[in-house]
């Protein structure tokens, strides 16, 4: 069952947080907000983003200041693991080709912990925007419509009976909004006699804004809820 599990969670991840990228472009910006950055430039704020660091089961962005820390029931996939995964950019390596593959449109999987038993997974996935601060999103409107799209494209994804709802979390020790899906999941089936079988899924996404980047910080867990935990093996990097 390991393997099913496995597949079923790359596939959520990554078709949730992709359909969640389109609304950030049709987002408007608040018309006022605290500036967060007042020392640096948009610019100069992007020439800081890169794609984090793994290092045995722990993961560090200091671009978005996030850290995720496994527990030894834990694994985190590498370079060459992610790229086979990724919808976006394949083989990776550098900082650089991230941002190049970015800035042509692309999304990308940067990080993909998943626990020993497949039934548990976290992922962080990340996109350029044309905004020139992402910071400026109206969250709670990107949230609203970030609800609807998921609600109208995951049906047709192999997801029913479908709750998609934005709500309160806890992220790296502070109140936030994000997104809670439940689901059962299709997937195909480990008895040879059936062609699939379903699976609940509960999920969780935040999103972490700078520059013209954004992160979607997202957790999954099936059969249990169990993504409330998950989220805090994150923390901040600093």
């Amino acid at each position: 069952m390991r393997k099913i599990f496995k597949l079923t969670a790359l596939l959520a991840a990554g078709i949730a947080c992709t359909s969640l990228f389109a609304a950030c472009n049709n987002a408007e910006p608040k018309e006022a907000q605290e500036e967060t950055e007042t020392t640096l430039s948009g610019e100069e704020t992007d020439a800081l983003f890169n794609i984090g660091v793994t290092e045995d089961n722990t993961y560090t962005n200091d671009f978005f200041n996030v850290k995720f820390t496994g527990t030894d029931e834990w694994r985190l996939l590498n370079d060459e693991q992610l790229a086979s995964i990724s919808t976006g950019i394949k083989d990776v390596m550098t900082n650089e080709e991230a941002k190049k593959a970015l800035e042509d449109g692309k999304t990308s999987i940067i990080m993909y912990a998943v626990s020993q038993d497949a039934l548990k997974n976290a992922s962080v996935t990340v996109e350029k925007h044309e905004i020139n601060n992402t910071q400026d999103v109206d969250l709670d409107e990107f949230l609203d419509k970030s609800v609807e799209s998921l609600s109208a494209s995951l049906p047709g994804q192999g997801f029913e009976d479908l709750e998609v709802v934005k709500t309160d979390l806890t992220f790296c020790g502070e109140a936030t909004k994000g997104i809670e899906i439940k689901a059962k999941y299709n997937v195909g089936s480990s008895d040879q006699e059936s062609e699939t079988e379903s699976r609940n899924i509960f999920e969780k996404q935040i999103y972490v804004f700078r520059g013209s980047y954004s992160g979607c910080y997202t957790v999954s867990s099936f059969d249990e809820d169990n993504t409330g935990e998950i989220l805090k093996m994150f923390s901040k990097y600093e």
